[in-house]
């Protein structure tokens, strides 16, 4: 994880059948009255971080390796998942790319 002191921490996934019961706090925990909140209580989270992030292409949590980008990948590799960051703790990259491998870095990304 290259966005914590040190690089490297433990991963643990927790797979949802939907976010329908997350998406009214994620919208309302950076909005109006809770934004003061909110950020006061990020700026608390030191090196630690946590988040929910949705499918956006591939079939589930599948792969042995996590590639984080800032940008999407035109396109990913046969087997691959790609996640999207929607709510967040601590810093994290935009984009969770989970594979078996292959040549990730290489590939051309575009801006969303």
């Amino acid at each position: 994880m290259p966005w914590l002191p040190g690089g490297e921490a433990y991963e643990d996934w927790y797979l949802l059948e939907g976010s329908f019961a997350l998406d009214i706090i994620n919208r309302a925990a950076v909005t109006g009255v809770m934004t003061g909140p909110h950020h006061g209580a990020a700026s608390l989270t030191g090196s630690m971080a946590a988040g929910l992030y949705q499918l956006v292409a591939g079939e589930g949590a599948k792969g042995e390796t996590a590639t984080w980008l800032n940008e999407r990948p035109a396109s990913i590799e046969a087997g691959a998942s790609l996640w999207r960051r929607q709510m967040v703790l601590g810093p994290t990259p935009q984009f969770c790319l989970l594979g078996n491998g292959g040549d990730i870095a290489r590939r051309k990304v575009v801006a969303v």
